[in-house]
């Protein structure tokens, strides 16, 4: 049982929510303390994407799923601080953190000893109720299914944090009609900062002009169609800077933690690479296996980075049982957000299944972590950093797949494809009919093909000082054999618009994610 069950339920419950009884909780809060101390403050545009309000009667059960320390507890307690501060009676906002685990029943109960709690005190207005890192407790779908059910939770705003992504369908599956009427969709994820966040965060002025005009997804949509904007021809001004700062993030990546850490004292903490990785492993020993597989899977990851493998030589590398053990490792990384895994472009712009697939670390932090073997540190430890981090490319390419990826969540699916891959798709994260990889009847390869309502666009990563007319053949490839309009290539600094493809400094396209 969770150790919420028992008589001390009821304290338990109002330690969690301090705001119940003191208006200036807030001051005193962990998450909200750490956050204002920050040298940079992130503050997520999930936080304000999410609609909070909603009619009468309309149950609303959001998730938020994402990365460890991608900051969704901060996050929440940011909300809870808007929502008390706007005007909501702090007996009608509710925190309940499942840390320690549990059952269905123990969700449950915790929701009711609340509801017994705050009886006289709400006003009978909606209601918000945050249910953190629910990905520790099995089948938690049930109990907040029963709740809705019993009508317990009529006229309340729920919102269930944790993780990792595997639990999302198995809810969709248990709670069809139960979610509620919302905008945008019920399933969230909180990623780490991409190069935007973090260039927003670091520069007044690029922030400034991707807050114009039509944003980032704008910046985005033009370039892939093949052409170069006002808002490029700005930030290409900016692009010294830039620079600096997309090397900044290769060593950091997104993770709110590791940002401030370089920011306060100009370095990495030599043991925050072993800290991601130890949390990682936790994790992963709950949802899959043991720390020891964990660390053979890294290992094989990290040299097949970015380039097409099979099911069976994964298992080879890796020492792991068979092709099936491989993809249900590949799958549980992906659902804990660590990987970004691509089928291949198929027949009539459908995923090949059955075909070699392309996996990419969804973090340049993350992949510094893992990759720690291959540079003789042992498992989790320091990446030297003296004379600049190398593989610039590799993190580059990494870092626009990340970008797609993000763009491609936003940008529609299509059920037949989640039909016929069913056994292997994930409700919440699941791009395998938006973005894949591509190769010719010759092998050769094209790193990235994103396909949306709008546009089916080829996008090529060359990172290289100069840039010559072999380095665009890969676009200009898909484009005769897709019948495809315009492509991109993402360069180092190449900057200029071709009759086929624009090209685009890397530190000017991944400010879109």
């Amino acid at each position: 049982m969770n150790r919420l069950a028992g008589p001390t339920i009821a304290e338990h419950l109002r330690e969690q929510n301090p705001w119940w009884l003191d208006g200036a909780w807030d001051e005193k809060d962990a998450e909200l303390g750490a956050w204002r101390s920050s040298p940079l403050r992130c503050d997520p545009r999930l936080r304000r994407e999410i609609e909070y309000h909603s009619e009468p009667s309309n149950t609303t059960v959001y998730s938020v799923r994402g990365p460890l320390g991608a900051g969704k507890t901060t996050m929440i307690k940011m909300q809870i601080r808007d929502l008390i501060a706007g005007g909501a009676c702090p007996w009608n906002v509710a925190y309940c953190s499942f840390d320690l685990g549990g059952e269905p029943a123990d969700v449950a109960e915790a929701v009711k000893a609340y509801l017994a709690l705050s009886r006289r005190r709400r006003d009978g207005r909606r209601s918000f109720l945050f249910l953190d890192e629910l990905s520790n407790v099995l089948h938690w779908q049930k109990g907040v299914k029963w709740l809705v059910d019993a009508g317990f939770l009529r006229d309340f705003t729920v919102v269930t944090a944790g993780s990792t992504s595997a639990d999302i369908r198995k809810a969709t599956e248990l709670m069809p009609g139960r979610r509620g009427r919302v905008a945008g969709g019920h399933d969230r994820i909180l990623f780490p900062m991409g190069f935007g966040d973090f260039a927003c965060m670091m520069d007044g002025d690029v922030r400034a002009i991707l807050e114009g005009g039509r944003g980032r997804d704008g910046l985005l949509a033009g370039l892939l169609g093949g052409k170069i904007g006002e808002a490029v021809d700005r930030l290409s001004a900016h692009r010294p800077a830039l620079d600096r700062l997309l090397a900044e993030y290769a060593v950091t990546g997104g993770l709110p933690a590791v940002v401030n850490a370089k920011a306060a004292s100009g370095r990495i903490p030599d043991g925050a690479y072993a800290d991601c990785v130890g949390r990682i492993a936790e994790q992963w020993k709950r949802a899959s296996g043991s720390e020891a597989s964990l660390g053979r899977l890294a290992g094989a990851v990290a040299e097949s980075e970015g380039r097409p493998f099979s099911w069976s030589q994964f298992a080879k590398d890796a020492s792991l049982g068979g092709a099936g053990a491989a993809a249900e490792c590949v799958q549980t990384l992906q659902d804990m957000f660590v990987l970004h895994v691509l089928h291949g472009y198929g027949a009539a712009g459908m995923p090949d299944a059955n075909g070699r697939k392309k996996a990419y670390f969804g973090d340049p932090f993350v992949r510094h972590a893992f990759g720690a073997p291959r540079e003789g540190g042992g498992f989790g430890a320091s990446l030297r950093r003296a004379g600049g981090e190398p593989g610039m490319g590799s993190i580059v390419e990494g870092a626009v797949c990340d970008c797609l990826v993000r763009l491609a969540l936003r940008s529609g699916c299509n059920c037949l494809v989640r039909l016929a891959l069913r056994s292997g798709c994930n409700f919440l994260q699941d791009y395998s009919d938006r973005l894949f990889y591509w190769q010719d009847g010759e092998g050769r390869e094209l790193d990235f093909v994103l396909r949306t309502p709008e546009y089916t666009a080829p996008v090529d990563v060359r990172f290289g000082q100069t840039l010559s007319g072999r380095d665009l053949a890969p676009v200009a490839r898909f484009l005769d054999e897709a019948s495809a309009e315009k492509g991109l290539v993402v360069s180092k600094s190449a900057l200029e618009e071709k009759a086929d493809c624009a090209v685009v400094p890397a530190c000017i396209f991944l400010l879109g994610a």
